[in-house]
């Protein structure tokens, strides 16, 4: 009788942890399910990948960019008078477009360009899927890049091209992160700054600061469904990069 009770016990401790390894493996099953699919269940997303020493400092020093002294700007508006002093005043009152356009115009406004690209940077994940090694990115940009979706940003003799690669350029320099091109006296370079997924499809989105046609410009390019990359307009960079508006984990 005792035997038997014994014999029944160690049948059930083992029915028990057959029970526990089997919700064990099914909890496992489902986890990895829902990270193949984007899910990540809790896990620290990655930031933006930064390919530009000077950048990757002023991005490690974040919130003193935001908050560090910059020429005052100052609009007078139907609803009331606006004072900017720094970055995060700057993204706060030109998340309109009718103040977005009047303080970059203001003698002062070209100190500011840097702060939607830092804020980008700061806030977007690393893409999981990439448009090619980091160091043919400046390939990509070569052959990608429509300079036509860039007027304004590229002088005219350029901008009139589908295709960067075909544009009718005198020289023509490409490295891992950039495109230095030279035409007729004038020298204009294209710098990756930083890889991430701002448009929020996984797919790599790359942050170019373009120099030589006076103020600095920054621009993000996002790939379209023809290959080609074409910037994101910038009041629709504010909205996707506003931290109130973001999603959370």
């Amino acid at each position: 009788m005792a035997n038997s009770q014994q014999t029944e016990e160690k049948r059930e401790s083992l029915w028990t942890l057959a029970a526990a390894l089997g919700f064990m493996v099914g909890v496992l099953g489902v986890a990895m399910a829902l990270d193949h699919s984007g899910l990540r269940l809790g896990k620290p997303a990655r930031g933006s990948t930064v390919h530009d020493p000077s950048f990757q400092t002023a991005l490690t020093n974040f919130d003193y960019e935001m908050t560090r002294p910059r020429p005052e700007l100052f609009g007078s508006f139907s609803d009331g008078d606006v004072r900017i002093r720094n970055c995060l005043g700057f993204l706060t009152a030109t998340m309109r477009p009718d103040r977005r356009r009047h303080f970059s115009e203001l003698v002062g406004g070209e100190d500011y360009s840097d702060c939607l690209p830092l804020r980008t940077a700061k806030l977007s994940p690393e893409p999981e899927y990439h448009l090619a090694p980091a160091s043919g990115l400046g390939r990509v940009l070569a052959e990608r890049l429509d300079p036509s979706a860039l007027k304004g940003v590229l002088p005219a003799w350029m901008a009139q091209s589908r295709r960067l690669v075909d544009a009718k350029i005198q020289e023509t320099t490409v490295s891992a992160h950039s495109v230095t091109l030279n035409h007729g006296g004038q020298r204009i370079a294209l710098d990756i700054l930083a890889s991430a997924d701002v448009v929020g499809r996984n797919l790599e989105d790359l942050l170019v600061r373009v120099t030589g046609t006076g103020t600095p410009r920054y621009v993000v390019l996002t790939q379209g469904a023809d290959g080609a990359l074409r910037p994101i307009a910038e009041q629709t960079l504010m909205a996707m990069t506003n931290p109130t508006s973001m999603p959370t984990d």
